[in-house]
């Protein structure tokens, strides 16, 4: 059951004052045996079964000297000191209040009798409180409890084993083995915590450097000896289903990581030999994006309601374009899960499947076994589809049964790899799609990129001179002397990096209107088609960008940064 002694009596003082059931201690238990790094005191939770107002009626009676809070408002908080894994694994928080004085609060009495050497502040005050309180302040602090241990990410650690892990073979039954794989979870919880879409893991001559993907641009977290490169790289593929065997070929797969309260992140997993071994790229595969819906991605009303009314077509082409990593899955899938209701049958191709969706039947593409995409969408007809989602086109073949379904009665969504809306139209036309087959299927093409969004919290005000309003000016968007934009804080704050927090979607939402039909039929150059898309007042991404500037959302480094193609 529960290591600590004093931790059982808890729980059966619990279940003897009816504040918990046998059934509600066994889930806890069993829990906690899974995930022992945890202190079970956080598993009294709702979601558990606990009944709260039974929990703090029974805290409140304790009668041990130490003041007793049933809410965030009764503490006095100034400044946090914890480490999230020890907070979460040794049930207490130290904080300092106002005047500079250490306050400890803890989940249960005992706490402070199992970490004695911990509470050595004689001036400390000792506060009791309901476990909950503790992820409640965390979260106040953070937005989010990962339980990230700061001590092994010290890459360290990892070379001071090497010498023991030298046959790669053998390295499942190592036990120096254990430190790697501390190593690398903590590693990968902290890419979460930090908001990261992609950890890069290089070998080089004499350094092993590991990178993350924060907001759109590469930043260095750590390097080490190379030494360290086989025995990390040989468990990211253990744990991934990977050839441990194989260096010499691409490798593509997939693995996850538990984090603190069962929740489980994936990771999609890529190897490619280098020079000076394997470089491993690991993608997040953030399924909570989903949640934000379309209205959240950054669309002008204008655009989302294009794009609303495109998905509410029974049949057409619509296609997202822009280069990789510029967001196009994400506007893709919110897309699908407007359309995901019970009466609908979606099917999805992707290589490799990258979020999956309850309700929408998605096939990854495999050219090994034959199940190319055009094979995909030629079984998919064959299954009386209403919405068919092609991750990408990529050769005629593909673009002609795309564009055959979306003839004969069904709404297709696709991507490619274009810089604008109107060069998608020259695109599919250079790929061999007959101009009068692409008129009459192509409803709407939403280009895009992602840039920094400035963090709220620390951005700089800086007031326009009549110079930079008139060069800032376009045709969408008006600036005028005296104007206040905003830039990023040079150092950032505790809330972001560097000055900016997440990213925002700018756009160019291209409805295929008659005009741009005509356009298509007649071979219009995609300078022309262009034109007629900005006096139907359809923005440029950097229109987009400029607005969004406008708005105090992003700045001109930024918009500069993403729309110089």
């Amino acid at each position: 059951m529960f290591s600590c002694q004093l931790t059982k009596n808890l729980f059966n003082r619990l279940l003897q004052n009816n504040v918990i059931n046998e059934e509600v201690l066994s889930k806890i238990s069993g829990q906690y045996t899974r995930d022992n790094t945890t202190n079970p005191l956080f598993l009294l939770t709702e979601k558990n079964g606990v009944d709260m107002c039974l929990l703090q009626d029974f805290y409140s009676k304790f009668n041990i000297g130490y003041k007793f809070c049933s809410s965030l408002t009764e503490i006095e908080i100034d400044e946090f000191e914890y480490n999230k894994l020890r907070t979460l694994k040794d049930g207490f928080l130290k904080v300092r209040k106002s005047d500079n004085t250490p306050l400890y609060i803890v989940a249960a009495p005992h706490v402070v009798l199992s970490n004695q050497e911990s509470f050595g502040d004689k001036d400390a005050e000792i506060v009791l409180v309901p476990p909950h309180i503790i992820f409640d302040l965390i979260k106040s602090q953070e937005n989010d409890v990962i339980a990230v241990d700061d001590s092994a990410l010290d890459i360290r650690n990892v070379e001071s084993q090497i010498e023991t892990l030298s046959n790669i073979d053998d390295i499942d039954d190592n036990e120096s083995f254990g430190e790697v794989e501390n190593y690398v979870r903590n590693l990968l919880l902290k890419a979460v915590y930090m908001g990261a879409s992609d950890v890069h893991l290089e070998p080089f001559e004499t350094f092993f450097r590991i990178r993350f993907r924060l907001d759109g641009v590469l930043i260095s977290i750590e390097e080490a000896s190379s030494g360290v490169k086989d025995p990390i790289t040989s468990y990211i593929k253990i744990q991934s289903s990977l050839n441990i065997a194989e260096r010499r070929v691409p490798q593509d797969g997939r693995m996850e990581v538990q984090m603190q309260g069962g929740a489980k992140v994936d990771f999609r997993t890529s190897t490619l030999p280098t020079l000076h071994g394997e470089k491993i790229v690991l993608r997040l595969m953030d399924s909570s994006v989903l949640k934000l819906g379309i209205s959240k991605l950054g669309f002008s009303e204008l655009e989302y309601n294009r794009y609303m009314t495109a998905l509410s077509n029974p049949q057409g082409l619509v296609l997202v374009t822009g280069p990789t990593g510029s967001g196009k899955s994400v506007t893709l899938y919110s897309g699908l899960q407007v359309l995901n209701t019970i009466d609908k049958n979606i099917s999805t191709a992707e290589d490799p499947v990258e979020i999956p969706v309850d309700g929408i039947n998605q096939v990854p593409v495999n050219d090994k076994t034959g199940l190319s995409y055009a094979a995909a969408l030629k079984s998919f007809l064959r299954q009386d589809p209403d919405i068919i989602m092609v991750g990408e086109i990529r050769d005629l073949e593909t673009a002609s049964i795309a564009v055959k379904a979306s003839q004969t009665g069904h709404l297709v969504l696709s991507t490619l790899h274009t810089n604008s809306a109107s060069a998608t139209i020259n695109r599919l036309l250079n790929i061999g799609i007959e101009p009068f087959n692409l008129a009459s299927c192509l409803s709407l093409v939403i280009a895009q990129r992602l840039a920094r969004r400035l963090c709220q919290n620390c951005k700089v005000p800086r007031t326009l001179t009549f110079t930079e309003s008139e060069e800032l000016s376009t045709k969408f968007t008006e600036f005028n002397e005296g104007d206040v934009v905003y830039q990023s804080s040079e150092n950032g704050c505790e809330k972001c990096t560097k000055g900016y927090s997440g990213r925002v979607g700018l756009y160019e939402v291209m409805p295929i209107t008659e005009e741009i039909s005509e356009a298509i039929l007649n071979g219009l150059s995609e300078i022309e088609i262009d034109k007629i898309a900005r006096n139907n007042n359809v923005l440029s991404i950097y229109d987009s960008g400029m607005q969004k500037i406008k708005s105090g959302i992003t700045t001109l480094s930024e918009v500069l940064r993403v729309t110089s193609d």
